[in-house]
């Protein structure tokens, strides 16, 4: 077993879980995010509709490991129960900007309503409409 490559933070701003990602992106980083992000997700489930925010600092790259335990995550219901909406933030200087978003529609379209945004502010206000039930756009 490797060391995650990356790390992770975590903050909740309503129903939405904003996390910080460095990457790049191993299976063992994609363990670390979903055993910290799992009990954070159920919480927000719970009380609704809710999103997830992305931010990816220094790379978005992923192994071909790491975008396959990504898939198998996804694929479990519980990580994306009333989940309303997905989006990344990856600035211009991120290593893989615009490299990854096919790889990331492909993992997070089936899921739910999908975007990647450059900074931060958009992305919020997608997230809130997604949440409040208005149609993506």
């Amino acid at each position: 077993m490797f060391e995650p490559h990356g790390d992770t933070q975590f903050l909740i701003e309503g129903q939405m879980l904003l996390v910080e990602l460095r990457g790049p992106w191993n299976a063992e980083l994609i363990d670390c995010y979903d055993r910290q992000s799992r009990p954070l997700m159920a919480g927000l489930s719970a009380a609704g509709r809710w999103g997830v925010i992305a931010i990816t600092r220094i790379s978005t790259m992923f192994t071909d490991d790491g975008a396959q335990r990504l898939r198998d995550l996804l694929r479990q219901p519980s990580p994306t129960l009333n989940r309303a909406a997905t989006a990344f933030v990856i600035a211009p200087e991120v290593e893989g900007y615009r490299l990854c978003d096919p790889l990331l529609h492909e993992i997070y379209d089936p899921i739910a309503p999908f975007e990647i945004f450059e900074s931060l502010p958009p992305a919020k206000a997608w997230v809130r409409a997604r949440i409040a039930g208005v149609a993506a756009s």
